[in-house]
């Protein structure tokens, strides 16, 4: 067996299911974390992460865990707050790293889960305005007053059309990619509601769970706000009143992030955090300067 199996400190179930808001179709993520063999810390081998070939569970070193927990990451920082039935695997190690949850929230995780809520309706309003037949148009570069050059490449009047078809092909591009590799239960949502339903109910998660963080000091991974959530998935909700919902809240928040009582950053000691557990899983005393 792998050290990745036998040097797992914590195992715990992610994702929708972890959220409370799966469907009979809904994957099973996990996400583990490890201590690396002594050879690893001491010598020139790394290991940072493993991702099996057969389903989503992915294992990730402690120190890769813990400096993405103190750069905000909402992933991974979630993983030491899901529900106690969402952890499949502990251990002494993987229950001092749970207990240090309190120390990784931050304003900074709050803006992290706002910038995602962003992107996600950014990207939300963009498909929608593909799927209303209002995609970007394939653009060359004569439509642009280019002429071929003497090797073939095209020659621009000036740098200002220059940037406009950089600019105009790039959109075609994201259009073309977006069509190509739509994932179809998500392009089903499309044609049926409008917009991608399963999106608009993340985006909105992140919203609730930074109006939590902000409001409670906390980070509530299982929704008590399911049902509702569901219902967005479910088409219930429309797409005005969701955007409406969701502008609200990307207007008032960062304020009143910015005025909480939250640290700017995590106030965990992330090398002594690992050099301890580290250490200890492998019998080492540590030595200080």
């Amino acid at each position: 067996m792998s050290f990745w199996h036998t040097n797992r400190i914590l195992l715990v179930r992610v994702g929708s299911r972890a959220y409370g808001l799966e469907t009979p179709q809904s994957d099973e993520d996990l996400r583990g974390v490890c201590v690396p063999p002594l050879d690893y810390l001491l010598g020139l081998e790394t290991f940072e992460q493993h991702h099996e070939e057969e389903g989503d569970e992915e294992t990730v070193a402690l120190a890769k865990f813990v400096r993405l927990a103190l750069e905000g990451a909402p992933n991974v920082v979630e993983q030491l707050f899901v529900d106690p039935a969402d952890v499949l695997h502990t251990t002494r190690w993987g229950d001092r790293l749970r207990a240090e949850g309190p120390g990784f929230l931050s304003r900074r995780l709050g803006e992290r889960l706002l910038g995602f809520a962003r992107a996600n309706w950014q990207r939300l309003e963009k498909h929608r305005r593909w799927r209303a037949d209002q995609p970007p148009p394939e653009v060359t570069p004569a439509d642009f007053g280019a002429q071929p050059g003497p090797q073939g490449n095209p020659r621009f009047p000036d740098e200002e059309a220059r940037a406009a078809y950089r600019a105009a092909h790039k959109r075609w591009r994201e259009f073309a990619d977006w069509r190509s590799r739509r994932n179809p239960r998500r392009l089903a949502l499309e044609e049926r509601f409008g917009f991608d339903t399963k999106s608009a109910m993340h985006a909105c998660r992140l919203l609730s769970q930074c109006e939590e963080l902000v409001r409670e000091g906390a980070l509530v991974v299982r929704r008590p706000d399911a049902a509702w959530l569901r219902s967005i998935r479910a088409g219930e909700v429309s797409y005005e009143e969701l955007r409406a919902w969701s502008e609200e809240r990307l207007e008032r928040l960062p304020s009143e992030l910015a005025a909480s009582e939250l640290p700017a950053r995590a106030t965990v000691e992330g090398h002594a955090l690992v050099a301890e557990l580290q250490a200890d899983f492998h019998g080492v005393e540590l030595t200080r300067p």
